[in-house]
């Protein structure tokens, strides 16, 4: 469905993008796109152009090469037009674009531009964010720590070089050398894909991420006064094990009543697999929880818990615990892949920087 601009434009809107373009205020505009920023700002580089100010003087700084062109082609085209237009139909569009009508100056002036535009070195400086920082640094190497014969990598060579960082990181790691305990960590919590997936929306977002890297310490701090101190994962699988209930007599008592499916997914089925003498935690979170990690409300069959009822009050009162266990484990397993995650991204952000410095290169987040 394409877009239909009103005609004629509502006076209120109308007035609203002239005093947004009157150059002698300084405006902020916020808008949705499509809706007009763009002709806005062009009306306001027009009108600046016919107050007197020289092309050379003004510069206009977008986010995209493609809004940039866009830009350079609006003007360019607006001001050819005004060489060629009668005095009626010039007269009629500038003071569309001011609300006021225009001197003979301003007629004269707007004749004009389109050669004054095509005579200035270089034209309108109409440019991305980032190559208005790369102009600046190399004007002033020294006085921004950068390389005076630096070069601006492309994206794409970012991605590579953070991919060749990211590889030599988590290889050194299997070796058993550089953060060998936080890539073992992340492995034996997270597949394959989640640390590819998290390790690049991290690096993806380098700005932030240098103002974690530089107080990385009191990252750590804050997240665990967030999350609360929970002791390391092998200390609350200790405690889930060390406090299992049940006896071998316990469980022998309860298998001659409901004897265990070895191919079952039952709770007595599942209860079967733990040894009451070295009960194994994983084993006990999947006997006494469900799937969603939440306690069963009925793990035995009525007619079998009133056969055995004390050992039917340990299970259910196993099932709360082990639930209140499993939820502080979460919370050990977060902090261990957060801070695994940390080490592994602050060294390859290191190698990142490094591999820069050698070659005197500078991405586009070093720019701004």
């Amino acid at each position: 469905m394409s877009r239909r601009l009103l005609h004629p434009m509502p006076a209120q809107i109308v007035d609203s993008q002239r005093r947004a373009s009157d150059p002698s205020l300084s405006v902020w505009v916020s808008a949705n796109a499509g809706s007009g920023k763009t002709h806005v700002l062009t009306e306001r580089v027009l009108r600046l152009l016919l107050s007197g100010v020289r092309p050379e003087e003004i510069i206009c700084l977008t986010y995209t090469k493609a809004a940039a062109a866009e830009m350079r082609g609006r003007i360019s085209e607006r001001l050819g037009r005004w060489t060629l237009m009668d005095d009626a139909r010039l007269t009629a569009e500038l003071t569309a674009m001011a609300g006021a009508p225009p001197t003979q100056v301003m007629l004269h002036r707007a004749r004009s531009l389109f050669a004054h535009a095509l005579d200035t070195p270089g034209g309108l400086k109409i440019q991305t964010i980032h190559a208005f920082c790369e102009s600046v640094l190399h004007r002033f190497p020294k006085e921004a720590g950068v390389p005076f014969d630096f070069t601006v990598i492309e994206d794409f060579e970012r991605d590579a070089m953070l991919l060749d960082a990211r590889e030599r990181v988590i290889a050194a790691g299997l070796r058993g050398g550089g953060e060998a305990a936080a890539v073992e960590t992340l492995f034996g919590l997270l597949s394959d894909f989640q640390i590819e997936t998290a390790i690049t929306e991290a690096l993806g977002q380098q700005r932030k991420l240098k103002r974690v890297l530089a107080r990385k310490d009191d990252a750590k701090r804050e997240l665990r006064k967030l999350v609360g101190e929970v002791g390391s994962i092998d200390e609350v699988l200790s405690e889930i094990a060390d406090g299992y209930p049940l006896t071998a007599e316990d469980h022998a008592e309860l298998f001659a009543l409901a004897p265990p499916d070895p191919e079952g997914t039952g709770f007595v089925d599942r209860l079967a697999a733990i040894d009451p003498d070295h009960p194994d935690p994983d084993a006990m979170l999947e006997a006494f929880l469900t799937q969603e990690r939440t306690a069963r409300k009925t793990p035995l069959r009525r007619a079998i818990a009133d056969l055995v009822p004390v050992i039917a009050g340990k299970i259910v009162d196993e099932c709360s615990r082990v639930e209140k266990l499993a939820r502080k484990l979460n919370r050990a397993q977060l902090i261990a892949r957060s801070e695994a995650m940390l080490d592994i991204v602050a060294a390859i952000s290191d190698h990142y920087e490094l591999a820069k410095r050698a070659r005197s290169l500078l991405d586009f987040d070093d720019l701004i």
